[in-house]
């Protein structure tokens, strides 16, 4: 299994965070190499546990924060249990 390439990321606040779950910030990713498998795919933004992580085809994933990351802070992805690498995206507040 190839290690996933992001090559585009969105950050998108919620209006209000999900009482249930408490998120606050929708994570989207687009790229190459992500695949349903027996080790599961995981991601941060900074030191922030991406929850709720959910491959869309092979073409990406989605994923909620359940606090707002730092300005700047870098998205990792990878599968459990391999190297989970920083991509060339960080966290920017959404522009209104």
């Amino acid at each position: 299994m190839d290690a996933p390439e992001v090559t585009a990321a969105f950050f998108d606040e919620l209006p209000e965070p999900d009482d249930e779950l408490g998120w606050r910030v929708m994570v989207r990713f687009a790229g190459t190499g992500f695949v349903k498998a027996a080790t599961p795919l995981v991601a941060t933004v900074g030191d922030l546990p991406v929850e709720g992580l959910m491959i869309q085809g092979e073409g990406g994933a989605m994923g909620f924060l359940r606090d707002i990351p730092p300005i700047g802070a870098r998205l990792k992805v990878g599968y459990l249990d391999w190297e989970i690498k920083d991509t060339d995206f960080a966290y920017s507040p959404p522009v209104a």
